[in-house]
């Protein structure tokens, strides 16, 4: 790996070698089989790439200590939970661990929004927080929805795909803008296959009446949402949202899928034309 020159870490603010973290962590690529597609910001535009993507930005003690604690929890959490693609109808019993459920979406954010180049001062007060875990910050709100994947037989299609269902995505986050968004300071989605977590953290400068007014509007784009609270445990129906209708209401994640698709059907497409090695060896 090439050594990183003293730079200060994104999390502890030590000055030191700096070492590269996951955006979404290492076990999501491992347990989605060639499926985790994602879209990184490049020079030339975004491109979607099949790599693991990384940001170059955190010392050793805090990667291998308290982040990678964050990500093994997520990881049992993935393995009992995310797996599982959520039907209609189905009910899930989602035990879980509050606090460290939350450091590991807003570590997740604020990696991916550092990467993007996107606004990170809203992180500035958290950072602690996720490392530590203690005095979380006022004003969190988390929902969980499940989705459900698209039957195929719903909808009109140019070319009817071989497969009954369309599967929510692996791993995936959106960042909702908060400039529109009056009364908050941080608000995404989070998705891992059929759970998608909204997370939003309010403003309590802004007047309860006028947030008030935005949660409604909110709430109507999130059917079947179930807010999760210290509570550790939630009983939790499947939305009657499917994948395809959610990425339909969001302009960039279309955008972003049509790429996916592209690179997708490339990869097969050279995979194709590589001769096998047996071809190669000239015959005697």
């Amino acid at each position: 790996a090439m050594k990183k020159t003293n730079r200060v870490c994104a999390y502890c603010g030590s000055v030191t070698e700096l070492s590269n973290e996951h955006l979404f962590p290492k076990f999501l690529h491992e347990r989605s089989q060639g499926s985790m597609i994602s879209v990184a910001r490049t020079a030339l535009g975004d491109k979607a790439v099949s790599g693991e993507l990384k940001i170059g930005d955190v010392c050793k003690r805090c990667n291998n200590g308290q982040l990678a604690s964050l990500d093994n929890y997520v990881c049992d959490l993935h393995d009992r939970f995310f797996t599982t693609i959520v039907h209609p109808g189905d009910r899930v019993d989602f035990r879980f661990d509050f606090e460290r459920l939350l450091r590991w979406l807003l570590k997740t954010a604020y990696n991916i929004a550092r990467a993007r180049g996107g606004a990170i001062e809203s992180f500035a007060d958290l950072v602690n927080y996720i490392l530590n875990g203690t005095n979380r910050p006022k004003g969190f709100r988390v929902f969980l929805q499940l989705i459900i994947p698209t039957a195929t037989s719903s909808r009109e299609w140019l070319n009817m795909p071989d497969v009954a269902e369309i599967p929510p995505a692996p791993a995936r986050i959106d960042f909702l803008d908060v400039r529109i968004l009056v009364g908050f300071n941080i608000a995404f989605v989070l998705s891992l296959n059929s759970y998608l977590f909204h997370v939003f953290k309010e403003d309590h400068r802004v007047p309860r009446n006028i947030r008030a007014l935005i949660w409604k509007n909110l709430h109507k784009n999130m059917p079947g949402a179930y807010e999760i609270t210290d509570k550790h445990r939630a009983i939790v129906y499947s939305s009657s949202l499917d994948f395809m209708t959610f990425v339909e209401g969001n302009s960039v994640f279309t955008r972003h899928l049509e790429m996916m698709k592209r690179h997708n059907d490339q990869l097969k497409q050279s995979k194709k034309k590589a001769p096998s090695i047996a071809a190669k060896i000239d015959k005697p």
